[in-house]
């Protein structure tokens, strides 16, 4: 690489360090129950050595009603011991991940191309990617699982020049597959191809005692989930939200459904219009492409399967690596219920952007100045929209989908000296309320039980109510609650203005969103008062 493309590299890495780390701690506004579960579970790890549900150093983390992949909350630890645990610090690891994938994305089309301009608009791309973009500003683990795969395949096609480049690949491989559900099922399919096509050069005398070494360390890495891998902790995402656990369907039935949902990840209307209808997973008005990369992605799609000449030196084993990453990249979205799961398909991203930076470089080919113009007209014109989804619409449009307020509420209640009742029977709010107290974890074990530790990978029972320090999160029971002298929090339609006049309730605090409506208000109970009310009149409250 010349000075030139240095710089252009850097400038690439610079633009993207900005789209992700900017106001990183408040936007999104809100933390979302699952990045509080997370960070949670580690600072219990720091303090403890056990997660909340006493469980020393877990194989995957017990969550809600599902099991959460290890990885990111382990990796959590060092980051917390350094910085402290905020919301800030919770999101850094997924952006860092944005990060080095970008960076090594860059370098495994360097590597496989050998053409160094691709590799820059491949980075490029992937920089502005809406996709990639969204999982990289919160605490999403299949970001780390993706950057965990994209070193794995840099790694694999690095063996060629040193044979212990395997070792790195068979340690990333173990890490992606512990890290998130999807990868569980992508990496094995992607490595036992590539496995096979190039098992000459693998299994080559030379390199038996590497392939040894390599295989042992990524064997004891997975084999204390290989040993938890048919226990309802591990099968309970996969029960809760596969078409394969609907009984009674017809097989042909769920092939259909299945193959409905797995062309739908190729479709342009997906890809370059819709994307996915899960809001937390997608921006305000951004899709995981850009319009404008549609004929270069076309342009992409005709080099695969119609370039009559090589373009470039390796270019059979570079159509093969993207066809397989396309082909298999899919199936576990594929597998469950939802449409596009922009989330689940990640690794999907890749082969994609490939293709378009192949349609771009084609294109920039033909145009040279003019063709570089309109490009960077194009960025520009991105970058803009990008902004203005990121950090203004989203949080005003859709900050309650991240449960913004919570925070805030928070801050009202902490140092409240009378006990407090949140209403938790709508959602999986104690997560937060953990993380934002940082409420002692051993404390917390203590009052809170729910299952034996033997029982703990087995046993799916909930507790549902839960106790922090002087606060109760569960549902407020309303023909009890009122009689005890106590604050009561709950959303504007668990707590509403009817409900205080005819309750005798106080108000404490009200949390508003951007256009002044209430997310959550907090009220004093007055039972004395309550008891003088005839259920005629207005309540009138006479205790000071």
């Amino acid at each position: 690489m010349n000075k030139k493309q240095w710089i252009i590299l850097f400038l690439i890495l610079g633009l993207a360090t900005i789209l992700r780390f900017w106001q990183l701690g408040k936007t999104p506004s809100g933390f979302y129950s699952d990045e509080a579960s997370l960070g949670y579970s580690a600072f219990s790890i720091i303090e403890t050595s056990k997660d909340e549900f006493s469980q020393k150093y877990p194989v995957f983390f017990r969550s809600f009603t599902t099991f959460q992949a290890p990885v990111y909350i382990y990796l959590l630890i060092p980051i917390y011991k350094v910085f402290g645990m905020s919301v800030w610090s919770t999101r850094l690891l997924s952006a860092i991940a944005g990060m080095v994938g970008i960076w090594f994305s860059f370098w495994l089309v360097k590597n496989l191309f050998k053409k160094t301009n691709l590799a820059l608009i491949t980075a490029l791309l992937l920089s502005i990617s809406p996709w990639t973009i969204i999982f990289s500003r919160a605490s999403y683990e299949t970001n780390i699982a993706f950057t965990f795969l994209v070193i794995a395949l840099w790694s694999f096609y690095k063996f060629k020049q040193n044979k212990k480049y395997l070792i790195l690949a068979a340690i990333m491989v173990a890490l992606s597959f512990l890290t998130y559900h999807s990868e569980r099922v992508i990496v094995p399919l992607v490595f036992l191809i590539l496995f096979i096509k190039y098992r000459k050069e693998i299994f080559d005398k030379k390199n038996i005692k590497t392939l040894v070494i390599a295989f042992v360390l990524g064997f004891i890495l997975i084999f204390p989930t290989i040993k938890l891998m048919a226990t309802p902790g591990f099968l309970s995402r996969l029960n809760s939200l596969s078409i394969l656990s609907k009984t009674g369907t017809d097989p042909i039935l769920k092939f259909r459904e299945f193959s409905s949902l797995y062309v739908s990840y190729f479709s342009p209307r997906y890809l370059f219009g819709l994307g996915d209808p899960e809001i937390r997973k997608a921006f305000v008005d951004l899709s995981p492409f850009f319009l404008w990369q549609l004929p270069f992605f076309i342009m992409g799609i005709i080099w695969l399967f119609k370039s009559a000449k090589q373009i470039y030196s390796n270019e059979k084993e570079i159509k093969f690596l993207v066809i397989l990453m396309m082909i298999v990249s899919p199936i576990p979205a594929s597998i469950t219920r939802d449409p596009f799961s922009s989330v689940r398909a990640l690794p999907l991203v890749l082969p994609l952007t490939i293709l378009m930076a192949v349609g771009t470089n084609i294109f920039l080919s033909k145009f040279k100045k003019f063709g570089i113009l309109i490009l960077i007209m194009l960025i520009v014109w991105s970058g803009g929209k990008i902004y203005l989804s990121v950090f203004k619409f989203n949080d005003y449009f859709r900050g309650w989908s991240w449960e913004e307020g919570i925070e805030q509420m928070v801050e009202k209640i902490k140092d409240e000296k009378l006990p407090v009742v949140i209403d938790g029977a709508r959602g999986e709010i104690y997560s937060q309320i953990l993380f934002f107290t940082k409420a002692d974890p051993k404390k917390y074990q203590e009052n809170n039980f729910e299952v034996k530790s033997e029982e703990y990978y087995t046993n799916m029972n909930r507790n549902r109510t839960k106790q922090i320090n002087n606060i109760t999160v569960r549902g407020v029971v309303w023909d009890k609650d009122i009689f005890i002298e106590q604050i009561l929090v709950g959303d504007a339609l668990s707590i509403n203005e009817d409900q205080m006049r005819e309750h005798c309730l106080s108000p404490v605090f009200e949390i508003k969103d951007r256009e002044g409506k209430v997310i959550y208000r907090g009220v004093k109970t007055h039972p004395k008062d309550k008891e003088k009310f005839n259920g005629i009149n207005s309540c009138v409250i006479t205790t000071p």
